[in-house]
């Protein structure tokens, strides 16, 4: 099968996990209670070993991307709320720019810097014929990705992709788990 299948289909199962959890919270045990805690805590081993020194500032290599860069804003203030008049569905077309550490990325990947940089470079080309720009992108990269709901995404990307105006292309590359999109809101 081909790459972006397997995506989409890793989106719907992913999709419908989500709604048995949210609809049907039993089926996947969360109605148990967890055990209550040990009376005392495990006694922790006193060791003589000697602690190794903090590394020099020089060494430490400079800081990735943030954790919860999925959960917050750029700025890492929290993801605001959908405005009332997005859609609760929509069709899109996503162009993936993968980069190394994210999910399904091949072994040769770019750097996400060189990443950020095609997907940049590919918006005003999507803009004029999203077609044709599909082509530039990743072999994920697809035209019409099909329908989805609110609630499945990332929240900082649904927050990004149900913004957008119907035929309207994405400003800025938008980051993902599994790279740099930009996408294109089709109704």
């Amino acid at each position: 099968m081909r790459q972006w299948t397997l995506r989409i289909i890793g989106l719907v199962f992913g999709a419908g996990i989500l709604a048995l959890a949210v609809l049907r919270p039993a089926a996947l045990g969360f109605d148990k209670k967890p055990a209550p805690p040990a009376k005392e805590p495990p006694k922790i081993a006193k060791s003589e070993a000697a602690i190794p020194s903090a590394p020099q500032a020089a060494a430490v290599a400079p800081a990735g991307p943030r954790k919860d860069r999925f959960s917050t804003l750029e700025d890492g203030a929290p993801v605001p709320s959908l405005p009332a008049d997005a859609p609760r569905g929509l069709r899109f077309g996503v162009i993936l720019f993968p980069y190394a550490g994210a999910e399904l990325a091949e072994a040769d990947a770019p750097t996400r810097a060189v990443a950020f940089a095609k997907a940049s470079a590919v918006i005003p080309e999507a803009r004029a014929d999203f077609a044709a720009a599909v082509k530039k992108g990743d072999r994920g990269s697809v035209e019409n990705a099909g329908r989805i709901e609110q609630g499945v995404l990332e929240p900082s990307v649904e927050y990004a992709v149900f913004r957008l105006r119907k035929g309207e292309v994405s400003e800025v590359p938008i980051d993902t788990p599994r790279g740099f999109w930009v996408v294109r809101r089709h109704d």
